[in-house]
């Protein structure tokens, strides 16, 4: 994973939920166009510049190094979804799928303070295990040397029926705020 992507690998560290599958609306594909254009985000006393285009229908997340937008690896892919009145976004890069490798999706959810200021919400991974725990929802903790994590391994359908119910709560921690640039 690339500098650009800095940001969503912050996501994934601070508070790490991953899944098989995205977050998505029973509609199926939706898109969040009030997301496009330069942000800067801020990660304690860090900012990154980001541009969110659409591309091919998908919404696709691209770092800036100081001559512009990057290209290649520097890139994700984000999946949003409305549910219930909230905004889901779940993050992953642009490569293919393989057997080898699946892909795996960051789960978070945001909020719009204004049209220029968005608030991205990760999972309080703590509650997240104690629902796989009690089997709401298909998963297992991630045990890793650096970190730990839930990695859900419900389908599509239980994915979006939890986030539902719980998806507020679960989604609380707050990561980062993203600024418009005009």
């Amino acid at each position: 994973m690339s500098r650009v992507l800095a940001a969503l690998v912050f996501l994934h560290l601070t508070a790490c939920a991953t899944s098989l599958v995205p977050i998505t609306a029973v509609e199926g594909g939706q898109s969040d166009d009030e997301l496009l254009g330069r942000w800067l985000i801020t990660l304690e006393d860090e900012t990154e510049t980001i541009s969110i285009v659409k591309r091919n229908g998908e919404l696709i997340v691209t770092g800036e190094s100081t001559e512009g937008p990057t290209l290649g690896s520097d890139e994700a892919r984000v999946i949003v979804a409305r549910i219930e009145g909230q905004r889901y976004a779940s993050f992953t890069d642009t490569e293919a799928d393989t057997d080898r490798y699946p892909r795996k999706y960051m789960l978070a959810r945001y909020q719009f303070l204004d049209a220029n200021h968005v608030v991205v919400y990760g999972p309080d991974t703590d509650l997240l295990l104690a629902a796989v725990n009690r089997k709401q929802i298909a998963g297992a903790e991630l045990k890793d040397r650096h970190m730990s994590g839930v990695d859900l391994s419900a389908s599509t359908e239980q994915l979006r029926d939890y986030v539902r119910t719980d998806g507020v709560r679960i989604f609380s921690v707050k990561l980062y705020v993203l600024e418009r640039l005009k």
